[in-house]
This record gives C-alpha cells, structure tokens and sequence, in this order.
C-alpha cells in the first residue's frame, strides 16, 4: 500500500512539473497537438494524483478502519472521474464553448457514473 502511495506521489509530482514547464515555456497559440495532448494529459494526471491523494488522506484520517485496497479503489475512481470533469472543462473552455450548461451536464454525468458503479457494486456483492 505504501509503495502504491508513494508511486502516485511520484507520478503526481512529475506531471505537475511538466504542467508547470508547458505553462511556462510554451506559446499557447502556436502548441502543435503532440504539445497539445501532453498538456492535457499532465494536466488530468495531475489532478487524478491530487485528488486521489487527497481522498486516501481524508479516508484515513476520517475512518475508523486501516487503509485497505478497496478504500483506495473508491478513492481512485472518484478521482478519475473528478480528474475527467476538470480537464474536460478547461478543454471545453480553451476552445470557447464551455457555458453553465456543459459545467452542469459534465457535473451530472459523473454523478449519474458513480451512482451507476455504486448499483453495480451492489449487485457484485449480494
């Protein structure tokens, strides 16, 4: 579990630094798309790390039990799908269609998401 913890600091920590540099060092009006892609792909791993580790500290700090595999399996796909919201906002607002609209139905897909693997993780273990 530790070394899970620590490979996801690692990762995390690597894509913030390579979202900082592209910020930094690049033009945003003239980025290729292989720039494009590793922008936005740095951009949802780093906020998949942050707030996957986020959600494992909470969960730990908040439970009465230890830290186990399924509490990081919970954590992991609440990131991901906090993770997809976010980059798909700022794609969607970078190519100037985003509105209150989009930002809802994004909000609402997620949620109608986990209320499905919710359902489905019910049935698994009944």
């Amino acid at each position: 579990m530790l070394k899970y913890i620590l490979g996801l600091i690692v990762i995390t920590v690597l894509s913030l630094t390579t979202l900082v540099f592209f910020v930094k060092n690049t033009d945003p009006y003239s980025l290729r798309i292989y720039e494009f892609i590793i922008f936005y792909l740095s951009l949802f791993l780093g906020s998949l790390g942050i707030f996957s580790l986020t959600e494992i500290f909470i969960r730990r700090i908040f439970s009465r039990f230890y830290l186990n595999w399924k509490m990081v399996a919970v954590a992991l796909r609440h990131a991901i799908i906090l993770a997809s919201i976010l980059t798909l906002s700022f794609l969607f607002l970078a190519s100037k269609v985003f509105n209150w609209q989009l930002a809802t139905f994004l909000i609402f897909a997620g949620l109608v998401l986990e209320i499905l693997f919710r359902r489905r993780q019910k049935k698994k273990f009944s």
